[in-house]
């Protein structure tokens, strides 16, 4: 299994705090049958902005000790990046990535608010040829609140991620429920483990996998495929479908 979305990297992030928590998280990932791991600290403007370059030099890091510690698994470079107006600027001059120099590049918004200008972020980023694969749209607000507002993305078939936490309820019911409306409308191109420490947000993934494919095989198999197919250079799948809206029954008495 592949994990894209980790923050095992220590003390360069609001992810792991020290190595000795970041070797615990590759095990959990290991035990859980994940034997692709990638790496994707936040890069965020003013907050976090540690470069591709310092990412991959640490990655290497990592799978030294993980072979010294006899664990099967091979940690990737990647970044989560918060997607603002200097995006672009920042992947021309190296210091963001893509997951594993693929042309998939794991990306996210503002939560509570969304600025429309990211559409033709989004966009340029297409032009040049870097796919966006949105990070936990189910745990954005306006998503939340509204699934509906899932569809412009829909629309232009960009791929999705869903944490496997919301799908076993870690972040709360309403967390849960729009994840279950995401995955039944096949909007979700891979699950990852948003994994944060080796307590409560793990890496794992396993059990959230075997619940899509109670809600949805469908959705369960390309997933699957997808994992394959990032692993082999190829091009992810894509069977989203738009969230209809419900229509409303009037009763007349």
């Amino acid at each position: 299994m592949l994990d894209i979305h980790s923050h095992i990297i220590p003390n360069i992030d609001d992810g792991s705090k020290n190595i000795d928590m970041s070797m615990e998280m590759i095990k959990i990932a290991a035990d859980d049958g994940i034997d692709n791991i990638i790496a994707t600290p936040h890069y965020c403007t003013g907050c976090y902005e540690k470069n591709y370059e310092y990412i991959e030099g640490y990655v290497e890091y990592l799978n030294k000790l993980a072979k010294e510690h006899e664990l099967n698994i091979k940690i990737l470079p990647g970044q989560e990046i918060f997607i603002d107006n200097y995006t672009l600027d920042y992947l021309k001059q190296g210091i963001i990535g893509s997951l594993n120099e693929s042309k998939y590049m794991l990306v996210e918004f503002n939560m509570a608010e969304f600025d429309e200008s990211i559409m033709d972020i989004l966009y340029e980023l297409r032009i040049i040829g870097i796919e966006p694969i949105i990070a936990h749209p189910e745990r954005y607000i306006y998503i939340v609140e509204n699934p509906l507002f899932i569809n412009k993305f829909v629309e232009e078939q960009y791929h999705f991620q869903i944490n496997s936490g919301s799908i076993t309820g870690l972040f709360g019911k309403k967390v849960e429920k729009t994840a279950e409306i995401l995955i039944q409308h096949g909007i979700c191109s891979f699950v990852a483990s948003d994994a944060h420490s080796n307590n409560r947000r793990v890496p794992k993934i396993s059990e959230a996998l075997n619940i899509v494919n109670q809600k949805n095989n469908a959705s369960y198999e390309i997933i699957l495929n997808n994992y394959k197919a990032f692993l082999n250079n190829g091009s992810l799948y894509f069977s989203g479908e738009k969230i209809k809206e419900k229509r409303k029954i009037f009763w007349v008495w």
